[in-house]
């Protein structure tokens, strides 16, 4: 999925967000996922956005 479609779908175009919040709520996430040991679940494709 793609940064604009992520950031779409998960505030639903009600604000206006820039790709920074959408960064790092996606590292805060993966380093949560890491902490409880879920490590490949989330992937980053570099310039498209992420893959499940």
């Amino acid at each position: 999925m793609g940064k604009e479609e992520l950031l779409e779908k998960l505030w639903n175009d009600r604000y206006y967000l820039d790709e920074n919040v959408l960064l790092v709520n996606m590292t805060r996430l993966k380093k949560k996922m890491k902490e409880i040991g879920i490590v490949h679940l989330l992937e980053n494709i570099r310039g498209k956005g992420w893959k499940l």
